[in-house]
Formats: C-alpha cells, sequence, structure tokens
C-alpha cells in the first residue's frame, strides 16, 4: 500500500483525511460502520423518504433503516447524523443539546429504530439510565472498549455529540471546549478528548 493510495487494502484510490482513506471507503466507513462494507445501494432519495416516513409513522411496531451494520448515520441539511435524531428534527425541530432517546428495545434503541412514537428527548443521565436499564454495562468489566467498559461514563451518542461540538483550540467560555463539554457531560476534559477520533476507547465509533 502506498501512502499516495487509500488505506484500505487492494484500492489504489487517492486517500484524505486522517484515515487516509477515499471517499467511497470512508463514507462507507461512516454510514455503515465498516469502509469494507458494499451497504446496500439506494434509488435516489430513498433515504430522505424513509425518513420522513418514521417521522409521522402510524404504526407502532418498530422502524428499521435496513442495510447499516449499525445504528445508521445519515445525512440531514448537510451534516452527518444518528438516524433517529434526524427523523426529530424533521418531525419536531431541531432538540440542541438535548439526546433523542428511544422507548423501543429495552431503552437503548440499539437496533436502530426511527419510529417516531418510540423516540422522546432526554438529557445524558436519562441516557446512561436507559443504557443500564438495558443491560449494556458489565459491571467491572474495565478491559472493554466503548460502553462495554465498566467504567464507562459516556454513551457511543454522547461520543458523537461532543465530536460534532468540539472546538479544536476554542477558549475555556466556549460551549464546544473542552472544558465546557467536561463540564456539561460531567466527565474529565481527558475524557473528552479520549471521545475525538482517535481516541483508543472510542475509535470504534464513526461520525
Amino acid at each position: 500500500m502506498s501512502e499516495r493510495s487509500c488505506s484500505v487494502p487492494g484500492c489504489e484510490k487517492a486517500p484524505y483525511g486522517r484515515l487516509k482513506m477515499c471517499g467511497r471507503h470512508d463514507y462507507c466507513r461512516r454510514v455503515y460502520g465498516d469502509p469494507t462494507a458494499s451497504g446496500v445501494r439506494r434509488a435516489h432519495g430513498e433515504v430522505p423518504r424513509a425518513l420522513e416516513a418514521a417521522a409521522v409513522a402510524e404504526t407502532d411496531e418498530c422502524v428499521i433503516l435496513t442495510g447499516y451494520k449499525a445504528r445508521p448515520n445519515v445525512q440531514l441539511n448537510g451534516t452527518w447524523m444518528n438516524a433517529a435524531r434526524a427523523v426529530w428534527i424533521i418531525a419536531e425541530g431541531d432538540p440542541g443539546d438535548r439526546y433523542v432517546l428511544h422507548s423501543c428495545n429495552e431503552g437503548s434503541g440499539s437496533h436502530g429504530c426511527i419510529n417516531r412514537r418510540h423516540l422522546y428527548l432526554g438529557d445524558h443521565d436519562q441516557n446512561m439510565r436507559d443504557r443500564n436499564e438495558a443491560g449494556h454495562i458489565p459491571i467491572g468489566r474495565t478491559d472493554q472498549v466503548g460502553e462495554d467498559n465498566g467504567n464507562a461514563t459516556l454513551t457511543e451518542e454522547s461520543v458523537r455529540e461532543i465530536r460534532s461540538r468540539y472546538v479544536r483550540g476554542a477558549r475555556r467560555e466556549h460551549p464546544g471546549s473542552a472544558w465546557a463539554l467536561a463540564a456539561e457531560f460531567r466527565v474529565t476534559r481527558s475524557a473528552i478528548y479520549g471521545a475525538l477520533p482517535g481516541g483508543r476507547k472510542w475509535n470504534h465509533v464513526v461520525d
């Protein structure tokens, strides 16, 4: 593999960014959680239509955006975000700093449901309670990464939120500074820096 080619073995396309991937493989990394995933070839406008339909869903069954290995990330108004958050914005408007949480799947929504009827707003503490009640924290396991680590105080959702709002080099009083985010999420500045791309504990989380 040349430094002038994509970091994915066998791909000779020009790379860009910190991960040195070509545009197609970086897209698959962000959307499907795996740069080598072929994904699902969708008709133009299919994802936006699915989000809009989920925003006005009349069924009480879970609505799943298929073809994703993890909770789906989508692009809305030029910004990448969790699909459930995108559905909330379409249905209710921007939730600001609040979390879009799930009432389904034991409160975790880990299967990627985007049914507006299963979504509600909460704060970081509620997000953590939902995660604990869903049994996603093996108490005492400190040899794992991310949410599987028993000492974890952040969630994948909060890690994505931190990444989207963090402003490198911001002054202490800036809402996007490490100091402000640490105070908001009730963690140390080290935890904020560790949540950023490249952090060992959260490196598996795609934006």
